[in-house]
This record gives structure tokens, sequence and C-alpha cells, in this order.
């Protein structure tokens, strides 16, 4: 259950409901960012315990922090605007040095997913 909802018979600060969107957003990006740097073999997935390549859930998942920039622009606190915009650039680079290894290690015909 959220957070916003467990209280719902008491009044709502609004203080506190920002404090709560806030750590809720920031949660939110970093998990995403978490998913993208899995699908580029830079983390393991947490299921298998391996770490592995898939450019297009990668994509994905940088897509997603890309929408959530432009849908929340001029709404985010620096602080927010600052951790989405550092997420980003770290997974957009990890994301072209990703492809370039694969250049190099593969033939373009290969499969976009790849088990390290």
């Amino acid at each position: 259950m959220s957070s916003f909802s467990q209280n719902s018979n008491q009044q709502h600060d609004p203080s506190s409901i920002d404090a709560i969107s806030s750590q809720l957003f920031r949660e939110l990006v970093t998990w995403q960012t978490q998913i993208a740097l899995m699908f580029l073999g830079e983390i393991p997935n947490p299921q298998t315990g391996k770490k592995q390549i898939d450019h297009n859930q990668a994509q994905i998942a940088i897509g997603i922090l890309e929408m959530l920039e432009h849908k929340t622009k001029g709404n985010l606190s620096i602080e927010e605007a600052q951790l989405l915009r550092d997420c980003l650039t770290h997974v957009r680079l990890k994301y072209l040095e990703s492809l370039q290894r694969g250049n190099k290690n593969t033939n373009p015909s290969d499969n976009e997913k790849t088990a390290i």
C-alpha cells in the first residue's frame, strides 16, 4: 500500500505529501536506472544472478526516463531534476559503451541479447 493511501483518514499536510512524492520520484528514477543498467550488463539480474545485455530492453528503460524528464519539465525540485539528468547521462553513456563493446566483439547480424 502506498504512503499516500495509508493515512487516508488523516488530514494530509501538503509539505508531507510533497516529501512523500519527492521520495517516490527518486525511487522511481533510481529503479528505472537500475533496470537500464541491468540490461546493459552493468549489474546482475537479481533473478538469475548473471549479467546480461539486451539493448532493446535497455532502450525501453532509458525511454521511460526520457519520458519522465519531458513530462515533469518545470515541475521538479532542483534536486529531483539533477538526479534525473545525472541518471539519464549515466545510462546513455553506458548504453553507448555497451554498443561499442558489442561492435568489437560481435558481428552486426548477431542477436541483441547476450549473456555475460
